[in-house]
């Protein structure tokens, strides 16, 4: 599958071919258009098994603290600032406002004092955490 034909070998240039292992150039061509036509299909099967199996460990992982609407959240910053190391950037921003229960995976959320319908952003869960206040 890799030159697209068979090897060759010494013994080929001494013993005749046979008649019917003789093709010619338009039967070439109509194998290789199916072997690659099978290879695709293939390659398509196994990727949309990787895919699925992918989303459900994904799935299986993700978890977080289910929000109302109407609660205010920080939001985990996925953003690397140029010249600042990861260990010191500070992850979480906000505050976010929760609008909507999107599923049981995600929410739409827009930061406190911004116009919700033009300013929202849907995240997962995960990304997200209860904002506390602390009382004096």
């Amino acid at each position: 599958m890799i030159n697209g034909r068979e090897l060759r070998l010494p013994i080929d240039l001494t013993v005749p071919r046979l008649a019917d292992d003789i093709r010619t150039s338009t039967d070439y061509a109509i194998k290789t258009c199916r072997t690659l036509g099978d290879s695709q299909r293939l390659a398509r099967t196994h990727l949309r098994t990787s895919q699925r199996h992918q989303k459900e460990f994904y799935h299986i992982k993700a978890h977080g603290t289910l929000v109302e609407p109407g609660e205010e959240v920080w939001m985990k910053s996925m953003t690397q600032v140029p010249g600042i190391p990861s260990k010191v950037k500070y992850d979480w921003t906000g505050p976010f406002t929760v609008i909507e229960t999107l599923s049981t995976m995600t929410c739409r959320v827009a930061r406190v004092g911004e116009n919700p319908e033009t300013q929202s952003q849907i995240v997962p869960y995960n990304r997200i955490k209860p904002r506390h206040t602390t009382m004096e």
